[in-house]
């Protein structure tokens, strides 16, 4: 079981010589007098001609296809007109740069060690700790997916106004796996975890998401990123993010069994920095950066009992809020809505109106 000091929250002139060239006797001509005293050139080897017919012919090939190509770039830049306008390119272009601006998604490596699925299942869920006793202790014992189905649609949770912020963002009062995306709808779910990427830690919205999700999620953690210590971070958070302790950042998971149950193709893992308020905000926008195409998301709130928020609901609405303002601000044509759930607590999400009302205004 895992000894916490803190209770973090949300648990880039020359032409090659063709082989004719390379190899042709260099005695192409020898000058000489003729009878009559008239100067003449006896040419030494008969191949000569057909050795500069060869070099030249792919020169004449080379020039062939640029000519070719600049003729296609002609009727390119001619047909422009018709396509998208000189606005939209420029948007579309913008939401390139940006999107490659943001951290890499990270790949599966094959340095760290490629667990099983039933490695991972019968260490999260039962009793079966075989080969995997390096693994820290998971806390869940069973797998209880129908305690965590989903009770009401996304579309059911109505956004709290009609301003530019308030109108994109919705409160639920429930648990963050209540939700479920309707047909044709694509959204993603917030998991939280302090940065060592336990998903069987215990604390209330991890073990939810992977009751839900099951145990391909903790699979495809640790096969990608390896086993950090209890409370420790990843080589890739210590690479990427040490300006926010090896943490604040998000992770995009596939959504595994929750994509039959819930409509969520995508598990954004929230990685929580301990005392860097920027940390907190980052890993909020980056997992809404990557859901700009989905029409849902729903996030868990920033836990009371975490060190940077320290039992104080308008600290956690702030610094949730900030990141979706932010969000919104960079990319103004997404159609993402976000869903913040919070769970038995009528003082938080009075501090959650309140920040996004104000960010109306702001």
């Amino acid at each position: 079981m895992q000894t916490l000091k803190h209770t973090p929250f949300l648990s880039s002139h020359r032409l090659p010589d063709s082989p004719a060239a390379m190899h042709a006797d260099p005695r192409l001509s020898v000058p000489s007098k003729g009878n009559d005293g008239s100067a003449k050139v006896s040419v030494i080897h008969s191949d000569v001609t057909k050795n500069l017919a060869s070099t030249a012919a792919p020169l004449a090939k080379k020039l062939e296809d640029a000519g070719s190509a600049q003729n296609a770039a002609k009727k390119s830049v001619k047909s422009a007109g018709s396509g998208p306008s000189f606005g939209q390119m420029l948007a579309h272009i913008k939401e390139k740069i940006s999107a490659a601006s943001q951290k890499p998604k990270p790949s599966a490596s094959s340095t760290y060690r490629q667990y099983s699925f039933e490695q991972i299942d019968n260490w999260l869920f039962g009793n079966n700790r075989k080969g995997v006793s390096q693994l820290p202790a998971s806390q869940l014992g069973k797998r209880e997916a129908a305690r965590y189905a989903p009770k009401v649609s996304f579309d059911a949770v109505k956004p709290i106004g009609n301003g530019k912020i308030s109108s994109r963002i919705a409160i639920y009062s429930g648990g963050i796996t209540d939700l479920k995306a309707s047909p044709g709808q694509r959204a993603a779910v917030g998991d939280s975890n302090n940065g060592d990427l336990l998903t069987g830690c215990g604390f209330a919205v991890a073990k939810a998401i992977v009751n839900a999700a099951g145990a391909g999620l903790q699979q495809e953690l640790y096969n990608k990123f390896g086993v950090p210590g209890v409370m420790e971070t990843t080589d890739y958070g210590k690479k990427n993010y040490a300006s926010y302790e090896g943490r604040g950042y998000a992770i995009s998971c596939d959504g595994h069994d929750m994509k039959a149950s819930h409509g969520i193709g995508t598990v954004e893992l929230l990685t929580v920095p301990m005392d860097s308020e920027a940390g907190v905000i980052n890993m909020y926008y980056e997992a809404l950066v990557h859901s700009r195409d989905k029409d849902y998301i729903a996030l868990p709130m920033a836990g009371m009992t975490h060190p940077v928020i320290n039992d104080n609901a308008a600290k956690s609405a702030e610094l949730s809020v900030k990141a979706a303002a932010k969000f919104y601000a960079e990319f103004p044509d997404s159609k993402l809505k976000i869903v913040y759930t919070i769970s038995n607590n009528p003082q938080a999400e009075a501090a959650y109106k309140q920040a996004i009302s104000g960010a109306d205004a702001a």
